[in-house]
């Protein structure tokens, strides 16, 4: 009786930016937690345990920047998708950190953990536009790194890295957004 009464198609068009954010369902749910274990099989397989210093991975995303092939998609539209983008990847960073953290109850970790826990604090809930580049957050999991392979035999290395992966594939963007525009709008 359900299926009888539930219409298949939407009365009216979603907007662009709705057509992104159910496309960013993706990048959240299929491809951060792929792309991390993928890069992490390469990193222990190929490169012997060393974080390779090419990109091997690199996404890109169109819906919110495709001018050219949608009237209704703005600046405002884009920048709205990208801000969208940025602000799914931080709180799934903060998820799979706060997952990590519970593992990481060893001596001499506390002060590095509560700085990552922080800086998610500041730029996911208080802050969100204030970062550009992951290298703070990164030099804290450096040092936990070293930390856990010099006194804790290496325990949960190897989650650490899929988490060091994400970040280092997804920087604090997702993805790279393609913007197109229609050459006759070009000054």
């Amino acid at each position: 009786a359900q299926l009888g009464k539930t219409p298949f198609f939407k009365k009216q068009k979603p907007t662009p930016y709705d057509e992104a954010v159910s496309l960013i369902w993706n990048l959240e749910n299929v491809f951060y937690k792929a792309i991390g274990e993928i890069y992490n099989y390469i990193q222990h397989n190929i490169y012997n345990g060393q974080f390779p210093e090419n990109e091997i991975v690199d996404l890109g995303f169109w819906p919110g920047g495709d001018r050219d092939g949608n009237p209704f998609v703005t600046a405002q539209t884009t920048m709205d998708v990208a801000e969208k983008m940025r602000l799914t990847l931080l709180k799934n960073y903060d998820k799979d950190f706060r997952k990590l953290k519970r593992r990481l109850t060893f001596e001499g970790l506390h002060a590095h953990i509560e700085n990552i826990e922080y800086f998610f604090q500041y730029h996911i809930f208080e802050n969100p536009s204030t970062i550009s580049k992951p290298d703070k957050l990164l030099s804290e999991l450096y040092a936990i790194r070293e930390k856990i392979q010099q006194n804790h035999q290496s325990l949960f290395l190897d989650e650490l890295d899929v988490f060091i992966s994400k970040i280092r594939i997804f920087g604090f963007h997702f993805a790279t957004l393609d913007i197109r525009q229609d050459s006759r709008v070009h000054t």
